[in-house]
């Protein structure tokens, strides 16, 4: 429409986060699947501790490293960027929706890493699948080739992805001046996800 258009560091930075985020499926899931062959999960499991718990514990370091790369990019992207010649990259006035939209994506991620270790019966498998499949999410949501010059038809079946959804609700706080309400549906698209990939 006629809605104002990001700047190449604008979309770059968060479409590139959300890449990194999600190609965690792989170490993920490939930890998980090796644990399951040798034996180790299962012993992890005959111990009086909830479910919820070991999978928090095998969540929560890939959790804080996604949050980091957050950060680092956002910071390359202000501080860095502008003293090698690039634009300098505005994020907007609302941190408390990034963190909002960061942490649904890491949970997303996660929850799809964990969804790929299920049905994936080798090492092999996990990371041949996750990695074809995170590229092609990345390649439908916008990641390697901005919505905004996508024919209508590709446009609307970028919906479907989830680095899509992460990628809007980014842009609607850097470009669009969003706050955390609109960047809630994002945010609960996200959250969805993430609890359906859980689930499963």
């Amino acid at each position: 429409g006629n809605g104002p258009v990001p700047t190449t560091v604008q979309q770059n930075a968060p479409a590139w986060t959300l890449l990194a985020m999600f190609y965690l499926v792989v170490p993920l899931s490939v930890t998980l699947i090796k644990e399951r062959q040798q034996g180790s999960l299962l012993r992890l499991r005959s111990m009086a501790v909830p479910p919820w718990i070991l999978l928090a514990g095998k969540a929560l370091p890939y959790f804080i490293i996604n949050q980091i790369q957050v950060v680092l990019i956002l910071l390359v992207g202000m501080y860095l960027l502008p003293r090698l010649g690039g634009d300098a990259l505005q994020i907007g006035n609302a941190p408390g929706a990034i963190v909002l939209l960061s942490m649904a994506a890491s949970l997303a991620a996660i929850g799809y890493g964990l969804l790929v270790a299920t049905f994936a019966r080798t090492p092999e498998q996990a990371t041949t699948f996750g990695a074809t499949s995170v590229l092609i999410l990345a390649a439908l949501g916008g990641v390697l080739v901005p919505k905004l010059v996508m024919p209508p038809l590709l446009q609307q079946l970028s919906n479907l992805s989830p680095l899509s959804w992460g990628l809007e609700g980014f842009l609607d706080v850097f470009v669009r001046a969003g706050s955390v309400p609109e960047v809630l549906p994002e945010f609960l698209q996200l959250l969805g996800f993430a609890a359906v990939c859980m689930t499963i």
